[in-house]
């Protein structure tokens, strides 16, 4: 096999053609560390192992840039890194980022479950079921959860106060009401006895 030609591109890789025909998308900084020139013999082997080194040093650039904006779980960044990798090259990369701390999952989970809990102010099945979709541990959540519990009907007064006030003035508001409650993850008795509660205590406050 021979390198036939090297044509660099914008992003900081060249594109490699051997015995004439392209072969594969080269990270610079690896044509340079392994010296490869056009015109050159090449084995196969060799040019295999360079280019999993290339795309494992992409992933890494590329795990580093996506961190860089938000935070990720170990699932969710394998699944983000693999959409323009191969898997070998994202695993090599979001277990580098676990290695050095950038990622952990049991920090994750705590800012994550109190974002749900306490700013969109999610029921606990929902968070559960947030936190299961981003890949996190069954045990690390309930874990978790057990730390930042909140009462449910706590949860319900707050967003009646804060956010669904105006909705209680009639009917068709109510079911508003209730449609919303439910979609944040609360359940019947728990929508009922709360809304029932917190209309009894302004009825008592406004007598």
């Amino acid at each position: 096999m021979y390198i036939t030609n090297i044509i660099r591109r914008k992003c900081g890789c060249s594109d490699i053609y051997v015995d004439g025909e392209y072969f594969s998308n080269i990270d610079n900084e690896i044509i340079f560390r392994e010296n490869i020139k056009a015109g050159e013999h090449i084995d196969s082997d060799r040019l295999l192992d360079i280019i999993k080194s290339s795309n494992v040093k992409k992933a890494k650039e590329k795990a580093l840039r996506l961190l860089s904006r938000k935070d990720y779980s170990k699932k969710e960044l394998l699944e983000k890194l693999s959409i323009s990798t191969n898997l070998y090259a994202a695993e090599v990369a979001v277990n580098k980022m676990e290695e050095v701390g950038i990622i952990n999952d049991k920090e994750f989970v705590k800012k994550c479950a109190r974002d749900l809990i306490f700013r969109k102010r999610f029921a606990q099945s929902r968070v559960e079921y947030e936190l299961y979709k981003k890949g996190i541990d069954k045990n690390l959540i309930e874990e978790t959860l057990k730390e930042c519990y909140i009462d449910p009907k706590e949860q319900i007064n707050y967003l009646l106060e804060k956010k669904y006030f105006s909705l209680l003035g009639s009917e068709k508001g109510k079911v508003k009401l209730i449609s919303a409650l439910k979609r944040l993850g609360y359940k019947w008795d728990e929508i009922y006895a709360s809304l029932n509660e917190y209309i009894s205590d302004k009825i008592y406050e406004d007598d």
